[in-house]
């Protein structure tokens, strides 16, 4: 599956390495500052979201978003967005 992983870093002059390390060992391409994809098998848009959480500190901010159809049916998981999805 494609997926896009979009983050924002709440801390100023935080150090991206920890998750950016992590994305590059995971093939992902980085398409923005802050937003990459990834083509990944074996995985969902929520477990991918808690895997990559692991790396980011509590109050950081991260969207995962399958861009193909997913076999479980749900194409995004984010953790303290802005603005409820639903809303919009």
């Amino acid at each position: 599956m494609l997926y896009m992983i979009s983050y924002d870093l709440m801390n100023p002059g935080q150090d991206y390495s920890k998750i950016t390390e992590e994305l590059e060992r995971l093939g992902a391409s980085k398409i923005l500052y802050s937003q990459w994809v990834a083509r990944l098998t074996n995985t969902s848009a929520s477990k991918l979201r808690d895997y990559l959480f692991g790396f980011m500190d509590k109050n950081d901010r991260l969207f995962v978003c399958c861009l193909e159809a997913p076999r479980d049916g749900i194409f995004w998981s984010g953790q303290n967005l802005l603005s409820k999805i639903g809303n919009i």
